[in-house]
């Protein structure tokens, strides 16, 4: 077998191969979401979603569960997100705790911090953040429901 010789990259060849693999790595979570959720694991012959991840691609039940969850949040923002499927996973994984329904206005809202305390430049702590203050609204909301509701059954 001929020995394969190897030259460090280029500042061009790495960040042209780094911008691949987030395309890639990107469109897979979304292909995932769709192997998932049209069941082609069992067209393949699989029992399971989780099985298809482990025996196909390696992946642990967790992860593939996480990459397909990333897609599922990604396209429910992305009617507020010129290019969502460039989102880094790290800033769409703190919206998981959200309702599917004020995921888009939670996203706008770290946006909005981010162009305000960060020069534009989201960060997943910024989303982290946007996700707390929208539960403590949410939470404050809910009781307040409660409590309303009490008072008219008095």
């Amino acid at each position: 077998m001929p020995e394969m010789t190897t030259t460090v990259m280029t500042r061009e060849e790495a960040e042209t191969t780094n911008r691949l693999i987030k395309h890639y790595v990107r469109n897979a979570r979304l292909l995932l979401l769709e192997m998932r959720d049209r069941k082609g694991w069992k067209v393949l012959g699989y029992g399971s979603f989780e099985e298809y991840g482990e025996k196909e691609h390696g992946y642990g039940q967790a992860y593939i569960y996480r990459l397909a969850q990333v897609a599922e949040i990604t396209l429910q923002i992305s009617t507020i997100v010129e290019k969502p499927e460039t989102i880094p996973a790290s800033q769409i994984i703190p919206l998981a705790k959200v309702d599917p329904e004020s995921r888009a206005e939670v996203w706008q809202a770290a946006q909005e911090r981010a162009d305000a305390e960060n020069d534009g430049k989201c960060t997943a702590r910024i989303v982290e953040e946007a996700v707390a203050e929208w539960k403590a609204r949410f939470e404050a909301e809910h009781h307040r429901c409660i409590d309303a509701e009490g008072k008219a059954d008095s």
